[in-house]
Order: C-alpha cells, then structure tokens, then sequence
C-alpha cells in the first residue's frame, strides 16, 4: 500500500495538484484492490507523461508534501525522484521476502531491456 501510495502522490505532485490524505497504515487492502489501484495510476501516469514536452521539464512545479510544506522542483528532478523513490522501496520489499526465504523476481533494469545476442 505504502509503494502505490508513493506513486499516486508523486503523480499529484507532477500535476501540481493537491496531495490526497495518505491511507492509513493499519488499512487491510485485497490483492484484486492493490492490482487495480496500481493499474489506475499507472494509465494515469502514462497519460500524463505522454504529454510533456521537452520545456515543460525545465518548468518549476510548486506543491504541498502531506505535511503541508509547501515546496519547488523542476518537473525533470520531480520525475527523477519518482522512479528512484518506488525503486527504493522495490527493494527494500524484494529483501525482505528474501530474508524470509521467499523467491522473487529481479528488479534490475538490465534484467528486463538486454537481449541476448
């Protein structure tokens, strides 16, 4: 819950609108529920990406944190610290199954581009 929290609010953030409540941490969501909530923000993010141009990502974007600060980032470090924020916590759950004798799946970026030759 808390990795698709981070997407959805990095998304607000983008669009410089305001910041939803974060859900509770103690919140019990279903698989199904989990699955689709990450499937709406990701339609959403790939909407509004496919929408940037390349001066928009020099452009200042002003928001409120969930602490209400109010803060100011060009849309490209926003951007950044979106995909290096979810893969932090990617990881972070990645070691925790393997802690747990768990298998999972590689979350290195190679993994998933390279092609064989």
């Amino acid at each position: 819950m808390h990795i698709w929290a981070g997407e959805h609010v990095w998304l607000q953030r983008w669009q410089s609108r305001t910041e939803t409540p974060w859900p509770p941490e103690d919140e019990k969501w279903a698989v199904a529920q989990i699955a689709e909530r990450f499937e709406e923000v990701y339609a959403a993010r790939a909407a509004f990406i496919a929408t940037i141009k390349p001066e928009a990502l020099v452009r200042e974007v002003v928001y409120r944190d969930s602490k209400g600060g109010l803060f100011t980032a060009t849309l490209s470090d926003m951007l950044m610290q979106g995909v290096v924020h979810s893969i932090h916590h990617r990881a972070q759950a990645v070691n925790m199954i393997r802690r747990a004798a768990g298998v999972t799946v590689d979350l290195d970026y190679m993994y998933w581009v390279r092609k064989p030759v």
